[in-house]
């Protein structure tokens, strides 16, 4: 039985190698120009995620700041590169001046509360793609205000991955942005 619409007609069985072949043209045009897209997608993506990672650590360094009432100074390329961490102002030089050093690279054996330090933040890498641009030490008041180790307000810590570059700026107050 034949439906009225549905019969086919000699000639339309299928499609013909030229149109096969026009559709992987358009197909392998598309890819050509998508794949690369997406890579830099990917590496925005990493270098955006990076930053955010960044400012979230100077964040917790500022309430450590805040909740503890110490100073806190937020260390970038310290020990290595693409490695940061915060760490504790005690007011103490002795233990201070390890803080440049030692204190950088490895938390402090302290397993009483009474001594200080006790809120030096962990130490955290950069992924493997991304370095550490422009940075600025910053050291962070009990009162949650940020000046910069060196350099001038607002502090601006690069992030970058060679061609894709994202930026944290922190403010006076303490404010803290990742683009």
């Amino acid at each position: 039985m034949i439906v009225p619409g549905l019969e086919t007609r000699r000639g339309e069985a299928g499609l013909s190698l030229l149109e096969v072949l026009i559709v992987g043209a358009l197909v392998a045009t598309v890819s050509a120009i998508a794949v690369p897209m997406m890579g830099a997608a990917v590496a925005r993506y990493r270098t955006g995620s990076a930053a955010r990672e960044v400012a979230g650590q100077i964040r917790s360094a500022r309430l450590a700041a805040v909740s503890t009432n110490r100073q806190m100074i937020v260390r970038f390329n310290c020990p290595v590169a693409r490695a940061y961490r915060f760490i504790e102002v005690t007011g103490d030089p002795a233990i201070d001046d390890a803080a440049l050093a030692v204190r950088c690279a490895f938390p402090p054996a302290d397993a009483d509360p009474a001594t200080l330090p006790n809120s030096d933040g962990p130490l955290r890498y950069l992924p493997d793609t991304i370095t550490f641009g422009a940075t600025q030490d910053l050291r962070i008041a009990p009162t949650g205000t940020v000046t910069p180790l060196t350099g001038g307000m607002p502090a601006v810590i690069g992030v970058t991955n060679g061609a894709m570059a994202g930026q944290i700026t922190v403010s006076v107050a303490g404010r803290v942005q990742a683009q």
